[in-house]
């Protein structure tokens, strides 16, 4: 006689399927029946869920934690049906080392190395105790790249505790 196992609120219970009132119960097959009816492991209608949540800006940590599975095993779900993941970019805002628009750090900086190789510009000794070694050009506004002043590292250190540059 063929049995189905019932749910019933929180209890299951295995009944013959005369008996069980299959319009009204769900019917839960074993995980290895799915797969020998549907050709592959698990339940497109929760992958899909699961997907559109992704697309609604979810995270797979997110979905997972929701849906009772893995991270890896909503990642694996969604690759294998070839569906596309988000791009792992982040531009402007978005991205964690945002700081508010076009930096000029990295130009400023480098205008001072060619005019210290030019000779326009000449290292001096630290402006604020004179230390002659490991001095460096610092700048309080990168908007002026060749406006420096020459601070040692331990100065520099102090000033950047203290101070944030103009970018």
């Amino acid at each position: 006689m063929r049995e189905a196992v019932v749910e019933h609120g929180f209890s299951k219970q295995r009944q013959p399927f005369e008996e069980a009132n299959v319009s009204k119960a769900i019917v839960v097959l074993p995980e290895h029946r799915v797969k020998q009816i549907t050709g592959r492991k698990g339940n497109q209608d929760l992958a899909t869920a699961m997907y559109n949540a992704y697309v609604d800006g979810a995270s797979l940590a997110e979905i997972a934690a929701a849906y009772g599975r893995t991270r890896q095993a909503v990642f694996s779900a969604f690759k294998r049906r070839g569906w596309p993941m988000r791009p792992h970019l982040r531009y402007g805002q978005d991205n964690h080392f945002y700081r508010g628009g076009a930096r000029n750090q990295k130009s400023a900086n480098h205008k001072v190395e060619k005019a210290i190789q030019r000779g326009s510009l000449v290292p001096e000794s630290c402006e604020q105790c004179g230390e002659d070694s490991g001095v460096y050009a610092h700048h309080d506004d990168y908007n002026k790249p060749l406006a420096v002043r020459w601070l040692c590292v331990r100065c520099h250190f102090e000033w950047h505790e203290k101070n944030t540059a103009i970018e």
